[in-house]
């Protein structure tokens, strides 16, 4: 009796500690772990307990890593980062390390179905990398970037990430690579430029706290195949610039040493920026702008290409053109920002660009919604005025006022008033809020308010025809992250982001140039941004993070990280990569070349016509690879096309027409005409 209640202890003993080690591996690892042993039993074996699993161990908070403990079960210890150490496991010592005190969790890499892939499946590239489907598609070979540089300008870039090494050898894909060091100096005496292989291999990073940059040189030309989500341009050669600060000088030195550098190779490049300013003249005559110019010779350079983001701002009603009538004041009035219960303002701020040089007055007044009345401000308020050189001659005025904390006026808010000369045009920007010019009419006052719109809300850079320009619309329906959790896009699959920006440049030319997927796109991330990383996925608490994958190659022991992003930052290493594989096919491609195909094979459809801005967010449409590829050979000579009745992306040419308020738009025979309400262009209805 004693033996067989001895047994029935041992047993029930046996069965807490096993629901114990499996309540510490997620399913992801059971699943693994269990379906080797059972596709092994399938097949009348065992499997080798030696087999390693990559495993990713969460330790309990204040546990010491036990190296002894882990490495008597032979197991292999990678990184730690945090409480997330990166292990080499054998299959057959998987069940003890779950029952190790130090461990509060063992977790697998999981894999989920929406990646990048359906950025290059959504674009055309997939059928441009893949052998037979290039082939079928009768382009006759497969296209990946190979003899192009792809430059990558940007902060937060890990150059040692996997996702920029050759898949099959192991070597950095790095032509070249520079770093700028953070101290204040000029952009020469802090560049540290790289070339040889032994010095490329010891760069690490140039901002620990950021993983920007990391993530749009994957979208660009990431070539890790493990996740079936390489970058666009996965065999181009990569110069990766990391800015540590983005500012003009740093940018434009990278600009000129990466192009110096495709010279020595003797390859095209193409060079991405996912920056921008929504704020500035939209004239083209910014000095980023102007040296964009210069190094692309107005996008005439054969082999040479330049791409930026439009930017976020497409959503926000911040910025108001007005024309003036006469020298009467006009208002317009600031979005109170509400932090902990208290309305406040902290530094209200207020740009405003001039059409001409005649004087013009900004100031900040209260407006108290009861009297409805203004009165003057009770606290300093800072105005700069002048006319710049650089830009015609033109006038530029900035406001500020000091900190306030409005909590005393609950009735009082706000108010910007300008006034300016007859004829005079002035778009102004209120760059430290979403919007500007809450409606009025229900406090019943009779003042002249002036009303927000997201109109010029596209970045300043963009506003040069030396460089290609790119907006955002989403390519995926929903992405699964590594905590099993469902996130969604931005917006509905096809659909035009509504943040992407958008507007006219200077001279009337709607920008942006194309759009691309920009919502949700996986791409790598840095492993040096160790308190994101805890933040998005060791401490578990913020469930629905962006992380999707955390992979630890055999022989590496070291984790990478791929997360999901959104933004216009996300679209234009899109661009950038497929331009890199026009530029195989045609290593003399121009900036004006590019946009011509763009205009020529885009696809303009029903969801760019509803853009939530009007069409003018979307361009010349949804850049298609596959249909620009086939424009580029027929340049080139190397490909007949097919006579235009038989093309699917309009005719061969798209004229471009002038229409309300002097806006130049493109126009196809399939689109329709459009007009302006509220400031905002929209489609007219057939």
């Amino acid at each position: 009796m004693k033996k067989k209640a001895f047994l029935l202890l041992v047993l029930h003993l046996c069965l807490v500690l096993s629901l114990s080690a499996e309540s510490r591996m997620d399913l992801q690892l059971l699943k693994l772990s269990r379906s080797m042993r059972t596709e092994a039993k399938g097949i009348g074996g065992k499997p080798k307990e030696s087999t390693l699993i990559s495993v990713l161990a969460i330790l309990a908070p204040d546990a010491v890593l036990p190296r002894e403990d882990f490495e008597s079960l032979g197991i292999r210890i990678g990184t730690k980062v945090g409480r997330v150490v990166s292990l080499r496991v054998p299959l057959g010592s998987l069940q003890e390390l779950s029952l190790h005190p130090s461990v509060e969790s063992l977790n697998a890499s999981r894999r989920h179905k929406v990646t990048c892939f359906n950025t290059r499946s959504e674009s055309g590239v997939s059928q441009l990398h893949d052998e037979a489907q290039a082939s079928a598609c009768g382009i006759g070979r497969s296209y990946t970037g190979k003899g192009v540089v792809v430059g990558v300008v940007d902060t937060g870039i890990q150059y040692d990430h996997i996702n920029f090494r050759n898949p099959e050898t192991g070597a950095a894909r790095h032509c070249g690579a520079v770093l700028y060091r953070p101290e204040e100096g000029a952009a020469d005496s802090i560049r540290e430029y790289y070339i040889e292989s032994m010095q490329l291999d010891t760069l690490t990073t140039d901002k620990v706290n950021n993983a920007h940059g990391t993530h749009t040189a994957g979208i660009a030309g990431g070539s890790y195949p493990g996740l079936n989500q390489q970058g666009m341009a996965p065999e181009a050669d990569l110069m990766l610039c990391g800015t540590s600060v983005l500012e003009d000088d740093r940018i434009i030195d990278a600009l000129a040493q990466t192009f110096a550098r495709a010279d020595e190779l003797g390859q095209p490049c193409v060079i991405n920026l996912s920056i921008g300013n929504p704020v500035g003249w939209k004239d083209g005559r910014s000095a980023l702008c102007l040296a964009c110019e210069e190094l692309t010779d107005h996008g005439n350079a054969p082999g040479r290409a330049i791409v930026f983001s439009a930017g976020n701002d497409g959503a926000k009603d911040f910025t108001i053109d007005h024309q003036f009538a006469d020298t009467l004041a006009y208002y317009t009035l600031l979005q109170p920002a509400v932090v902990e219960g208290k309305t406040c303002y902290v530094n209200p701020n207020i740009d405003a660009y001039c059409g001409d040089s005649l004087p013009m007055a900004l100031d900040f007044v209260l407006y108290d919604t009861l009297a409805h009345a203004f009165e003057p401000l009770p606290f300093e308020q800072h105005l700069l005025d002048t006319l710049e050189a650089g830009h015609a001659g033109r006038r530029h005025l900035c406001i500020d006022a000091d900190t306030c904390d409005m909590q005393p006026f609950p009735h009082k808010l706000m108010a910007a008033r300008v006034r300016g000369s007859v004829g005079s045009q002035v778009t102004l920007y209120y760059i430290n809020n979403n919007s500007v010019g809450y409606a009025m009419t229900a406090f019943g006052q009779d003042e002249r308010w002036l009303s927000g719109s997201p109109v010029h809300s596209i970045s300043d850079l963009c506003c040069t025809d030396a460089v290609i320009s790119v907006g955002a619309y989403s390519a995926v329906d929903s992405l699964t992250n590594i905590f099993g959790r469902t996130a969604y896009p931005w917006s509905p699959r096809g659909e035009v982001c509504s943040f992407s920006s958008y507007g006219p440049s200077g001279d009337g030319t709607p920008k942006p140039d194309v759009i691309a997927p920009g919502a949700s796109v996986v791409s790598s991330f840095s492993s040096y941004w160790e308190d994101k990383i805890i933040y998005y996925y060791t401490s578990r608490r913020y469930l629905d993070s962006p992380m999707m994958y955390v992979v630890t190659p055999e022989g590496d022991d070291h984790p990478y990280y791929w997360i999901h992003s959104v933004g216009t930052s996300q679209s234009s290493p899109v661009v950038a990569g497929i331009i890199a594989l026009w530029m195989e096919a045609c290593p003399t491609l121009t900036v004006n070349d590019i946009r011509s195909i763009l205009q020529r094979t885009s696809r303009f459809d029903e969801a760019c016509l509803q853009a939530p801005g009007g069409p003018i967010q979307a361009g010349f449409g949804k850049i298609d690879a596959l249909a620009g590829l086939r424009e580029v050979l027929s340049m080139a000579g190397i490909e007949e096309l097919p006579p235009d009745s038989e093309r699917l992306h309009g005719p061969a040419e798209i004229p471009l027409c002038f229409d309300l308020q002097g806006l130049r738009l493109p126009s196809q025979s399939t689109r329709p005409g459009f007009y302006i309400v509220d400031g905002r262009i929209r489609a007219r209805t057939p």
